[in-house]
């Protein structure tokens, strides 16, 4: 899994963020992630009722994007702006964490992440969600290795699935993935998904212990992190 480090808006230079996440430069190909404290989130819904949306769209506000204020869900409930915008954007969080994932040049993003926790019935879950080669290879797993790794394939599959917009209402097993120690990789997918060489993976650990992944279709981005607290 590669590493990624989250800079905070400190350590980039002045004079603040939006001279640094130029979403507007098609050549800045660049998906960008933002990661805030889950707890910091709820109580800001807490006290000023925004929902996820409202969060993401003051970001966005900081970076001086115009449709900012325009984030929606569609009738599949994932976040989309105005289909005049060449940016896209996708929401998760789990554990201690909310995430951000925002790409530009026309790329349909999705992202995932996943806290560290026991899945003693792995193998039972993947026998009900997973295609029947990502099930043998898990029970050739270690239990300990196994968990991760279902873990990974989870967070992969949705990842994409949000990407694609129906999230896993679509079907978790309308696609096969495959690990290596460092890597997911697709292997097969539905043709409502596209084309398999149309897609994009890559996982990163959003903090120690847990898993991320960010898909995307279209032409290669490098993943950049921020750390922010609103």
């Amino acid at each position: 899994m590669r590493p990624l480090s989250f800079r905070t808006p400190s350590q980039i230079s002045a004079p603040g963020i939006e001279t640094y996440v130029d979403l507007r430069r098609k050549s800045a190909a660049a998906i960008w992630l933002f990661r805030q404290p889950w707890q910091s989130v709820r109580e800001l819904v807490a006290v000023r009722q925004p929902s996820s949306l409202t969060l993401a769209g003051e970001i966005l506000g900081r970076m001086g994007l115009s449709e900012a204020d325009q984030i929606q869900r569609d009738a599949h409930g994932r976040p989309t702006l105005p289909s005049e915008s060449a940016c896209d954007l996708s929401i998760s969080h789990a554990g201690a964490l909310w995430m951000l994932a925002l790409s530009n040049g026309g790329r349909r993003v999705g992202v995932d992440i996943e806290g560290p926790r026991k899945v003693p019935r792995a193998v039972e879950l993947a026998e009900r969600y997973f295609p029947s080669a990502e099930v043998a290879m898990l029970k050739r797993l270690s239990p300990l290795s196994r968990e991760r790794a279902f873990l990974r394939l989870w967070c992969a599959r949705e990842a994409i699935l949000k990407a694609h917009g129906r999230g896993i209402a679509f079907g978790l097993s309308r696609l096969q993935l495959s690990l290596t120690p460092t890597a997911v990789h697709l292997l097969e997918c539905d043709p409502a998904l596209g084309a398999v060489g149309e897609w994009r993976v890559r996982e990163f650990v959003p903090a120690r212990g847990m898993v991320g992944a960010v898909a995307w279709r279209g032409a290669a981005a490098v993943l950049r992190g921020l750390a922010i607290a609103i």
